[in-house]
């Protein structure tokens, strides 16, 4: 592959117990990437597993009045082994290698202005094929503890889950991740997040001022430290014990799923376009997660006291 040879600006970075590496031809998408990823290091100086090297090569682009489709397109060419992702039009252009273990990214300088979104576009939905290798998968899933028991909190972008993560926080609960989770079977089926950090919107951050603060008016969203908000409330990683595919309601009410329906609910909340065996493989886990793991069907609105008491009944106390 050919890659750019200005590669001035490095760094790194430790996330579970994988190095990731970054090289750009600018300082400024490192920044951006640093400060869109939302997981914590959790094993700074433990043994590296594997390691994976990020190429971003940012390229002047002369046309500034494109109106863009941020839709994903994906391909995967069988003969080389590598996915090709293309956002924006093909304003921005990455490249899974899973042979290499290598992420190349050509990111025209008008796209990153959509900095909120780079971060998933160029690092994590790259970096979660690359953690398909050794059995680790992604959902866009909160998941919260109580009791000693993990639960997710599934669903599709903009159905409340980060809403959802701070009622619970505010109710008593621990918190893995408020919007998306890393999976693995370590036999036990454990949640890896540790989110340092949240993308909250407006009419959130307003809700729990009292707890997060006063905020002037902002467009789009805002990252914050959870942490700083609910001192001891924020963990690395727990097991799961449930499951619930979350909708919106004014009332909240719970019902058992059986494993085909939650089988049919989680393929539509993980990322599964990847290399074939690989995607084979993520089939597999979500399959056994149906099987293992009881799913619920949850409607719920904004009363987190009532959430928190049909949770415990339903879910927590069985």
């Amino acid at each position: 592959m050919q890659m750019p040879d200005d590669y001035r600006f490095t760094e790194e970075l430790p996330f579970l117990d994988f190095q990731i590496r970054w090289h750009s031809n600018q300082q400024l998408p490192i920044d951006i990437l640093g400060e869109q990823f939302l997981y914590s290091s959790l094993s700074a100086g433990a043994d590296v597993r594997d390691s994976f090297d990020f190429y971003i090569d940012i390229i002047e682009d002369s046309d500034s009045d494109a109106s863009w489709n941020t839709a994903l397109q994906h391909r995967y060419d069988a003969n080389e082994k590598l996915l090709y992702l293309s956002y924006l039009d093909g304003a921005i252009q990455v490249t899974v290698d899973y042979g290499q273990k290598r992420v190349t990214a050509k990111i025209m300088e008008r796209a990153l202005v959509y900095r909120a979104a780079l971060g998933n576009w160029v690092l994590t939905i790259p970096l979660s094929e690359l953690l398909k290798l050794h059995g680790i998968y992604l959902m866009h899933a909160a998941c919260l503890v109580k009791d000693g028991k993990g639960i997710l909190f599934a669903g599709r972008s903009g159905v409340g889950k980060t809403t959802l993560a701070i009622g619970l926080l505010t109710m008593g609960w621990q918190l893995v991740s408020d919007d998306e989770i890393f999976l693995q079977s370590n036999p036990e089926l454990l949640a890896h997040g540790g989110p340092e950090r949240a993308k909250v919107s407006w009419p959130t951050w307003r809700r729990f001022s009292y707890y997060l603060g006063e905020q002037d008016r902002y467009n789009g969203k805002q990252i914050i430290h959870l942490g700083d908000h609910f001192p001891g409330q924020v963990t690395n990683r727990h097991a799961i014990t449930a499951v619930c595919f979350v909708g919106q309601s004014d009332r909240v009410t719970i019902c058992p799923l059986d494993p085909m329906d939650a089988y049919r609910r989680l393929l539509s909340v993980a990322f599964l376009t990847s290399e074939p065996s690989l995607t084979r493989q993520n089939n597999d886990f979500l399959y056994r997660f149906s099987r293992e793991i009881p799913a619920y069907g949850l409607q719920t609105g904004l009363d987190f006291k009532a959430l928190d008491a049909h949770l415990a009944q339903s879910i927590l106390h069985q």
